[in-house]
């Protein structure tokens, strides 16, 4: 285990030892030891972690996990994670809604095969 990697991803999620050692059952010697590479943690451990936002890969190689995500994905990523969550609300119904045409606006007029039709909600019968 390199203690700098879990140190590091603790940092990272601006948490303490204390805070850490507490959520997961340890004693605060024991995180101490995991974060200096004296001791290794079991898996149970790690598992505890993740419920915290540890990146448990990175925790245990040094590398983030990657999606191969594009440049522009990974900044619409970040930029939504910033943004606040009315923002997101309003992004997601965007997305979700894009391939739905949107209402037409003012009068409408329809007229079908015949004379008839409908005009803002009227019936209508053209001569």
């Amino acid at each position: 285990m390199n203690k700098i990697f879990l140190t590091e991803e603790r940092n990272r999620l601006n948490l303490k030892a204390k805070d850490v050692a507490e959520f997961v059952g340890v004693a605060i010697p024991t995180q101490s030891n995991y974060e200096n590479g004296k001791r290794s943690p079991d898996a149970e451990y790690l598992a505890k972690l993740t419920e915290l936002g540890f990146d448990i890969n990175y925790v245990l190689t040094g590398k983030r996990e990657s999606l191969s995500l594009a440049t522009q994905e990974k900044v619409l990523i970040e930029l939504f994670r910033q943004a606040p969550e009315t923002v997101q609300r309003h992004i997601l119904a965007g997305l979700l809604t894009q391939n739905t045409p949107e209402p037409p606006k003012g009068n409408i007029v329809t007229v079908g095969d015949s004379n008839t039709g409908n005009v803002a909600g009227r019936d209508i019968t053209l001569k």
